[in-house]
């Protein structure tokens, strides 16, 4: 989206404010923290010194501030006051909540335990922007990271109500088709029970027609609007371990999630790197893995011979065309079903 500049103000020390600065100032209103190497990714086709010269001017004009931190972290940068009240005051985030500046505050105050999984979405949001700038007739027309903007009650086989929150919400564009998914990220301090509910609370949203009465139609249209829930777990043994977990679900959750690790997503996260809990059951029938207990009993095994078969035998899938997935384990890439299918 082409944004006007910010006017030239006396209190800016000179600055001339281009449209690009607007679209780093609107991304750290939504975002709340991002850091240089983020900005770069997203805003200067990963050019590191460029980022880096511009937000050293956009903190002198003091319309970007940076959190106190140790020498051997990075730099983790949020919106000033002044920035807030400039993009209110000419019209560059209408399309946002309102926000109060102190509400605004209160929201950009993270904690550390909340900062690590906050730096983590955006590194994903950053891959997801270079991996797409990268493929040829592919965008990203929607990548957003403001749960409330997104969240839902969903409903669990219980009939327990459930918030959910998700970390993001984007849709990818190639050619004529489009795709939406949600995002999980794994903060590894929730149980895969936990986890496994919160997924049967988006197959709720999604036969309740959520998704399709977010775009005006009726909720009767719901196959009309597909989604997948990326899940991002920091390592194979955890995503295993919910792939499991979902399986054992009563019902089985099977198809709506797509499981990966986040240096899988940092690589590529367009490639066939991405699992699905059914592709997972079909691959350990009859194995010596297949010991996944039929209930909702806590699931936890820690195997790296398991993690290690796995990894080589399981079928991955790109999230769009080519919809190719592949096992690691041969030269010849089998064909996949299609990914929405």
């Amino acid at each position: 989206m082409q944004m006007p500049q910010i006017e030239n103000r006396p209190d800016l020390g000179g600055l001339d404010v281009t449209a690009r600065d607007v679209e780093i100032l609107r991304g750290l209103f939504e975002c709340r923290i991002l850091t240089v190497e983020q900005i770069a990714a997203l805003h200067f086709e990963d050019r590191q010194e460029a980022a880096r010269k511009r937000i050293w001017k956009l903190k002198k004009a003091h319309l970007v501030r940076e959190r106190p931190r140790r020498a051997y972290e990075p730099a983790v940068l949020f919106l000033s006051r002044k920035a807030l009240r400039l993009l209110v005051e000419q019209g560059h985030i209408a399309d946002y909540p309102k926000l109060s500046v102190a509400a605004y505050e209160k929201r950009t105050r993270v904690s550390p335990l909340t900062l690590r999984h906050e730096i983590e979405v955006n590194d994903v949001k950053a891959a997801f922007a270079k991996a797409i700038r990268m493929a040829e007739g592919v965008s990203l027309p929607q990548f957003s990271t403001w749960p409330t903007l997104f969240q839902f009650w969903g409903y669990t086989r219980s009939g327990q109500r459930v918030r959910v929150q998700p970390d993001g919400f984007l849709r990818i564009r190639q050619g004529d088709e489009e795709y939406s998914f949600f995002l999980e990220v794994d903060r590894s301090s929730e149980t895969h029970w936990r986890i496994a509910e919160k997924i049967e609370c988006y197959l709720d949203f999604y036969r309740r027609g959520g998704l399709a009465l977010r775009n005006g139609r009726p909720k009767d249209d719901y196959k009309t609007f597909p989604f997948r829930v990326l899940l991002i777990f920091r390592n194979a043994e955890r995503r295993n371990n919910a792939a499991e977990r979902l399986i054992a679900h009563q019902p089985p959750i099977l198809s709506i999630a797509a499981l990966t690790t986040i240096d899988e997503v940092k690589t590529n996260p367009l490639g066939a790197i991405w699992i699905r809990p059914r592709d997972y059951r079909d691959v350990i029938r009859d194995t010596p893995y297949d010991a996944i207990p039929a209930s909702d009993v806590a699931i936890y095994r820690r195997s790296a011979q398991r993690d290690a078969w796995i990894e080589k035998t399981v079928i991955h899938h790109a999230l769009i065309e080519p919809r190719i997935a592949y096992s690691r384990s041969d030269t010849q890439a089998p064909l996949a079903p299609p990914f929405f299918s």
